[in-house]
């Protein structure tokens, strides 16, 4: 889906119960443009109040054809402002964000929506982006990825570890029983940390556990999922249509099932409910990525299979 697009201000909502909260906006949207940023939340659209709407209701209120205009009315802490967005196509691609979140401290961020079609290179190209900018550690931010493509998350694993098991699967037949391991081929070794929550699953779910496993750096944020099953599509024959079918389950490099268990974070950022409904301007969750970065060695947040940190990890540097 790397090139597909959408009709729209450019942001991700969160249902509100005044409307809907900002989560994001998207890189060249309208919304991104007014300046307006995570946290605020949308009252108001054409001048009809939006308290007790579905999210589905609001987006539908806020989209409508490119080229013409939606006036949203939005509140930011005890100020409220009524803006004019033109809507646009904008490019929906699998990576919806690459800045660099500490800019003393050299700390990227990247933040995965997908695992899709293109994914690795979308990565590839985002992490070289980073690096020219002096990058010296970095954020990986899968929080709400739902997953994708097994391919893909076994490519971009091997980005990042080196060595040890990605994942196996266990199936019914023979041929849905498979394992992978790194391939050791152009890995990134970088100081690592992997923000998960509660809305990450399946691909999402075996980057977080390769990464873990191996040692490869720090998981932060909350328990994930737990969707560890592999599904296989047939095309029907009598009618057009596509049937899934569970086929196999995910294990985790240490032969851990991860059906129904997930992910547990190495730093956990406990949220109330209304914490995590109420969003708020600063992201505490990526505050305490960052936080864990700069309060451990380098060499701990580098692939380290036998349990001691490296005492000069190499940085940047490609190995094969």
């Amino acid at each position: 889906m790397g090139g597909d697009s959408v009709v729209g201000v450019g942001v991700q909502l969160k249902t509100h119960q005044e409307g809907a909260v900002i989560l994001r906006t998207l890189n060249g949207g309208a919304a991104q443009k007014a300046g307006l940023q995570r946290g605020d939340v949308i009252v108001g659209v054409n001048q009809r109040n939006l308290a007790g709407l579905s999210l589905d209701e609001v987006a539908n209120l806020i989209t409508g054809p490119a080229g013409s205009t939606v006036t949203i009315d939005v509140r930011r802490g005890d100020s409220n402002a009524r803006v004019n967005l033109n809507r646009q196509a904008i490019r929906i691609t699998n990576i919806s964000e690459v800045k660099m979140v500490d800019v003393q401290q050299k700390v990227g961020l990247i933040r995965l929506e997908k695992f899709g079609e293109g994914a690795l290179q979308e990565l590839d190209r985002a992490l070289w982006s980073l690096h020219q900018q002096g990058m010296k550690s970095l954020v990986f931010d899968l929080r709400g990825n739902p997953g994708g493509l097994l391919t893909e998350a076994i490519s971009i694993s091997n980005r990042f570890v080196p060595s040890g098991k990605i994942v196996s699967t266990r199936g019914r037949t023979q041929g849905d029983n498979t394992v992978e391991s790194a391939t050791h081929d152009q890995t990134w070794k970088i100081p690592l940390v992997v923000l998960v929550d509660g809305d990450s699953a399946s691909a999402s779910e075996i980057f977080a556990a390769a990464i873990q496993e191996n040692r490869r750096g720090m998981i932060v944020g909350r328990k994930t999922y737990g969707k560890g099953t592999v599904q296989t599509h047939f095309p029907l024959q009598s009618v057009s249509g596509t049937f899934w079918l569970t086929t196999a389950k995910f294990y985790s490099p240490t032969g851990r099932e991860m059906a129904g268990v997930g992910v547990n974070p190495d730093v956990t950022v406990n949220m109330s409910e209304r914490e995590l409904e109420e969003i708020g301007p600063v992201d505490r969750d990526l505050q305490a990525g960052v936080n864990t970065i700069l309060s451990h060695k380098p060499g701990e947040l580098v692939n380290n299979m036998s349990g001691k940190p490296q005492a000069k990890p190499a940085l940047f540097q490609f190995s094969g």
